[in-house]
């Protein structure tokens, strides 16, 4: 192939290449600005709803804990009552469980 037909190669794709671009980038959809500060403000009050019935929850919890100290309100406290905190023991370094490293090999 000689330098003649090389450039026109080099040009023909740069050419159709330039033209993909021009088609395919706006391709984008439209944002609704206002649409998506509505869905972050919904997620954020779903959250904080959330928040406020575990600490509601956990309120109870703690209330039933104090007027009669068992092993069972204790697990309910701890958030193993069924009602959102998952129960079990905590994460490692959290609440002096010492997590896997702790365990002698």
């Amino acid at each position: 192939m000689t330098a003649r037909y090389g450039g026109r190669l080099a040009a023909i794709g740069a050419t159709a290449l330039l033209t993909a671009a021009v088609f395919v980038l706006p391709a984008k959809a439209e944002t609704d600005a206002k649409a998506v500060i509505k869905t972050y403000s919904d997620i954020a009050l779903a959250k904080y709803e959330d928040s406020l019935t575990t600490a509601q929850s956990l309120d109870k919890a703690v209330d039933a804990l104090l007027a009669n100290p068992s092993a069972e309100t204790l697990n309910a406290a701890r958030g193993g009552g069924g009602g959102g905190g998952g129960g079990g023991p905590p994460p490692p370094g959290v609440g002096g469980h010492a997590g896997p490293q702790a365990r002698s090999r």
